[in-house]
């Protein structure tokens, strides 16, 4: 799948997020030129920020995510789910996909109990008593970057709770396999949505892991 193809695969499952009433907001996509054979397909973004985040994340994390709307997905939830690719030619040369699970028990119920939006329902009512409303849930970020690969930095890599968490993964994950994996454990009610199973299709992905990630516990799957 070129990146042009990509881009409007995932612009238009945002759409179908929100028709399905399980996301409250979702970005425009876009592919930009890096050089003469690489170019990156990620969210309009309001500024050229770094993608990385601190691990573990803190709150002012989130809210700073949240506030600059550099998500590519906003979940019912207060979810925040990234997606960036970078291509070189018509192949993945590396990406970057992320969930940042929301810090406070949010619902529907409280959205629409409030007149504005997500970021002022939060700031209004949940951080004036921090301590009884914090949640601890740490973000999850899939990386693929080959040409970083060492011992204990498999190619393909699974980050959670801390940065030396990197645990190896089978391959790339292409952008179904990942929204499958984020919406099978997280929003099950979105996974068994009928227009969901419509947009998503998977394909074996190439293994990239080394001998020494297969020495080591690591994440694995197949699609049926």
């Amino acid at each position: 799948m070129s990146a042009e193809a990509l881009c409007r695969r995932v612009t238009q499952f945002g759409f179908t997020l929100l028709g399905a009433d399980f996301a409250i907001d979702a970005r425009q996509h876009y592919v930009e030129r890096l050089s003469a054979t690489k170019k990156a397909v990620m969210w309009v973004r309001n500024e050229r920020n770094s993608l990385i985040t601190a691990n573990p994340s803190r709150v002012g994390d989130y809210l700073s995510i949240l506030e600059r709307q550099e998500y590519s997905y906003l979940m019912c939830d207060g979810g925040l789910i990234q997606i960036a690719f970078i291509y070189d030619g018509r192949q993945i040369d590396r990406h970057r996909l992320s969930y940042h699970p929301c810090p406070f028990a949010i619902t529907r119920r409280d959205l629409s109990a409030f007149d504005g939006g997500l970021l002022d329902l939060i700031q209004n009512v949940f951080m004036s008593e921090l301590e009884e409303n914090l949640l601890l849930r740490s973000p999850i970020r899939f990386d693929y970057a080959p040409n970083a690969t060492a011992d204990f930095h498999p190619a393909s890599h699974l980050t959670v709770n801390d940065p030396s968490c990197r645990v190896p993964v089978r391959s790339l994950l292409q952008f179904d396999t990942f929204m499958k994996f984020i919406l099978e454990n997280f929003y099950i009610e979105a996974w068994q949505h009928p227009a969901i199973a419509r947009e998503l299709t998977f394909i074996q992905e190439r293994e990239c892991l080394s001998e020494h990630d297969k020495a080591r516990a690591y994440l694995h799957w197949t699609h049926r």
